[in-house]
């Protein structure tokens, strides 16, 4: 958590020695009371300096936690002057909450430029899943913050168990990628499970190379799900005896699949084809990139850097043909 004594002098100095007219951020949510994250300090330092803000959003959901108080009100001083968003999903859920829409403007999703037009074949077409990525979070190390109920380890012990249960002669592999935030000694080789007819691998490789081959990702909620639905990839958000938390963006548009139950998670890996499943993924992308949904048209950094020069000049970003044929 970010302490305000070391974070704001930093920031303060910073704006001091740069002169700027516009600070520009992403927006994590915070993991405890607001303001608590960079960007949060951020945007209320230059917002009492008379300093415009824009913040760059890349995941959905969680917007409390960015814009709101403790008492989950939303609070002026750690919105920014614009908000670039992901697609006309996120600006409807944000302005639902209260905030300005003329505030946003939508942009897709700049990380996501790089794969927008990206496609990755399947090593080979088959209806199970033998090469299985697990995506890990930093579950347990926030929580006291979060007060889950559930962690990365009883996840992944979860999916293991099942794997065992599955009568299959083929074996499996299962790739653990750990979160820069986690303590990455719980996935020592030592202390990984050791079975018959399942392979265990951690790697530290980010990059398409991860995908390759992979047949499912799992993960709590990890917005690696993004990417693999990209490759259009069957993906499950596995929160066994988890907490209630809103619908991730990627089940919400069928790209993904909840699963809460041991049943639920023994029935889709036993009877999903996932030959399939890769060919729904494949056309439900054509149809969300139809109509401007969830995925980028990899021209999203271009539209940022357009309002960026455009609130340098003191332009009004609404009033502009570009904002208004492009971004809204």
């Amino acid at each position: 958590i970010t302490k305000p004594n070391k974070i704001i002098p930093l920031i303060e100095k910073l704006l001091n020695e740069s002169d700027a007219n516009l600070v520009v951020s992403g927006s994590s949510p915070a993991k405890g009371a607001p303001p608590e994250t960079p960007e949060q300090y951020l945007i209320r330092v230059a917002r009492n300096r008379g300093i415009q803000s824009l913040a760059i959003l890349d995941c959905w959901g969680l917007y409390l936690e960015r814009f709101a108080n403790i008492n989950g009100d939303l609070d002026d001083t750690l919105i920014p002057d614009v908000i670039c968003v992901m697609d006309k999903i996120a600006k409807e859920d944000l302005v639902s909450l209260g905030i300005n829409a003329e505030k946003l403007y939508i942009t897709h999703n700049p990380w996501l430029d790089q794969i927008a037009n990206h496609v990755l074949e399947p090593c080979k077409e088959i209806g199970v899943a033998r090469k299985i990525l697990f995506v890990s979070q930093p579950i347990a190390e926030f929580r006291e913050i979060r007060g889950w109920n559930y962690s990365q380890d009883s996840i992944f012990q979860n999916l293991i168990q099942t794997l065992l249960r599955i009568n299959r002669s083929e074996s499996r592999d299962v790739v653990v990628l750990p979160h820069p935030a986690e303590d990455h000694s719980r996935w020592q080789q030592t202390k990984l499970p050791q079975s018959s007819g399942i392979n265990i691998e951690v790697t530290n490789r980010r990059d398409k190379q991860l995908f390759a081959c992979a047949d499912l990702v799992v993960s709590s909620h990890s917005t690696m799900s993004y990417e693999a639905a990209y490759y259009s990839i069957p993906g499950l958000s596995l929160r066994i005896n988890g907490p209630r938390l809103e619908k991730h963006i990627t089940d919400r548009f069928g790209l993904t699949n909840l699963v809460s139950t041991h049943a639920e998670l023994y029935n889709y890996l036993q009877y999903v084809d996932f030959s399939a499943e890769r060919g729904r993924l494949i056309q439900l992308k054509k149809n969300l990139k139809k109509q401007g949904i969830f995925f980028s048209d990899g021209h999203a950094t271009e539209r940022v850097e357009k309002i960026i020069d455009l609130m340098l000049s003191r332009q009004n970003i609404s009033s502009t043909p570009y904002a208004r044929t492009k971004l809204s």
